[in-house]
């Protein structure tokens, strides 16, 4: 609850809202805003062949 509200959600969305919905919001805004989780980095690669091969 304490994050959804800090994103801007009220305490009477959560009666309209479903639990996923209201992690899928938390979900976009963060993505939207460029909040990092735990702090940490969410840099992702792209797999080249050499790490298909050690896979």
């Amino acid at each position: 609850m304490v994050h959804a509200i800090s994103r801007g959600l009220m305490l009477s969305d959560f009666h309209e809202l479903s639990v996923g919905m209201i992690l899928d919001y938390i979900g976009v805004y963060d993505m939207l805003h460029g909040e990092k989780e735990n702090g940490e980095d969410n840099y992702t690669k792209s797999a080249n062949q050499n790490d298909f091969n050690k896979f």
